[in-house]
Parts: C-alpha cells; structure tokens; sequence
C-alpha cells in the first residue's frame, strides 16, 4: 500500500533530485523509493552504505511528549506569515 510522505529539504537539492531522478525516467517518488530499496538490499547483506548517505546529516530524535501540532503551526507561521 502506497502513503504520502512530507519531506522538508531546500528547494534547490528538490530541483537537483527531480532532474536528476528525470534523467534516469523516474518520477521523484520513484526514484527516492528504489534508492530507499537498495538500502534495505544493502544492509541486509551487510554492504556499505554509499558515501552520499554517509554525508546526510539527520536531526537528533525529538523529545517523547514533543507537541507535533504546536511545532508545525509554528513552522507553518513562521513560513508563511
């Protein structure tokens, strides 16, 4: 079963991965879902990692009683006024 998935990423790295993902004849979705495939390929044979995620660089986990709702519409104030 297919779900929506929001990422918040600059715009200009979303510009890269849609040409790029369009060079290869996939969508963005697409593309990012055979990239996450071969990671779970990868790691279930216990290949390395490629060195580009190696680089990303992810958020420590929140905080178990964050307020979700409270923290995006401040996110969404802040963006959009």
């Amino acid at each position: 079963m297919k779900t929506k998935l929001t990422l918040y990423l600059e715009k200009s790295m979303i510009e890269l991965l849609k040409q790029h993902a369009k060079s290869l004849g996939l969508s963005l979705s697409q593309f990012i879902e055979k990239e996450f495939s071969f990671l779970k390929e990868a790691n279930s044979v216990n290949e390395p990692l490629p060195d580009y995620f190696k680089k990303m660089q992810f958020k420590e986990r929140t905080q178990p009683n964050q307020d979700w709702k409270k923290d995006r519409g401040d996110y969404l104030e802040e963006k959009y006024g």
